[in-house]
């Protein structure tokens, strides 16, 4: 349409914000007008490849548009509550958007016994230092979030996102969809959002995510990643389950004394390579103190 990059940037904005939306089977009817049914779907899944807020993975872009819209999701069934809209079609966009970042396969509830409401670990820069290890998912989906604990540290996986100005947008009205009364009620962005929120307090906290490839910043400086985070993230009620699991065997390895201990030890001392260096040098030259000392006792018998 002829129209300059900036303008591009604000027309996209605008076409996700919740009071914007029209029935994707209006949506159909005008692009029918002047395309067809193949294209329509390459058009859309080229549109929501454009949401920059949402996965930096790095594949090709045949790839990226084949995971942006599930193949189900154009032809499930449609709930029998719902006779207005047609089989196949999502409600309008933005549930493509949120499609392409729940897997509604994978439930973020582990049931109500592993719920807590007291997690005594805080942020990343926290969590690092006692032997937390941040590794990106392969995946975009805010449902692939895990924690493998080792014996002496944990690898916490968390999907990678891309943070630019359009992304408190995007996220704000994913948050806004799901509380409507006929969103899905798992509150998945939500619960996402709180979670980083919880691993994210201040701009060291963005740093460690960010050197791990997690998150990809392109906002400005880490301190106002943090500062969207905090503030996306207030007044939000998550589902009280959600990645219950995650946060209980965090909270394990949080509360085991020699992991932390050790751990806290080797980030101290280990931390970069002069120190092991220095380590190695150190116990070398001990070594030879204690041989010298040995055979100066113990001289050897002619």
């Amino acid at each position: 349409m002829g129209m300059k990059s900036h303008t591009i940037a604000f027309v996209h904005r605008d076409m996700f914000l919740l009071e914007n939306q029209l029935p994707f089977l209006v949506l159909k009817a005008l692009m029918s007008l002047r395309f067809k049914e193949d294209e329509e779907k390459d058009i859309i899944n080229t549109l929501i490849g454009h949401t920059r807020a949402l996965s930096p993975l790095g594949t090709t872009c045949q790839e990226k548009l084949s995971r942006f819209i599930p193949i189900n999701i154009w032809r499930r069934e449609a709930p029998q509550s719902k006779p207005q809209k047609d089989e196949g079609d999502p409600v309008h966009l933005l549930e493509l958007v949120r499609a392409k970042l729940i897997d509604v396969s994978k439930k973020l509830e582990s049931g109500p016994h592993s719920s807590s409401d007291w997690y005594s670990y805080r942020s990343a820069k926290e969590l690092s230092a006692v032997g937390v290890h941040f590794k990106p998912g392969k995946t975009h989906l805010y449902t692939d979030v895990t924690f493998k604990p080792s014996f002496l540290s944990g690898k916490l996986t968390l999907p990678p996102i891309t943070v630019d100005d359009s992304t408190k947008s995007i996220l704000l009205n994913l948050v806004a969809y799901e509380t409507c009364p006929d969103a899905p009620d798992d509150f998945g962005v939500t619960s996402y959002i709180c979670f980083m929120d919880s691993l994210i307090d201040h701009a060291e906290d963005v740093m460690v995510l960010r050197s791990k490839g997690i998150l990809l910043n392109f906002l400005g400086s880490d301190q106002e990643v943090a500062d969207l985070f905090n503030a996306i993230a207030k007044d939000l009620v998550p589902n009280p389950y959600a990645y219950a699991d995650v946060k209980g065997r965090i909270e394990r390895h949080y509360r085991n004394k020699l992991k932390i201990w050790m751990a806290e030890w080797l980030h101290t001392h280990f931390s970069s390579p002069w120190t092991i260096l220095a380590f190695i040098a150190a116990s070398f030259a001990i070594f030879l103190s204690v041989m010298q000392t040995y055979y100066a006792a113990n001289p050897p018998k002619r």
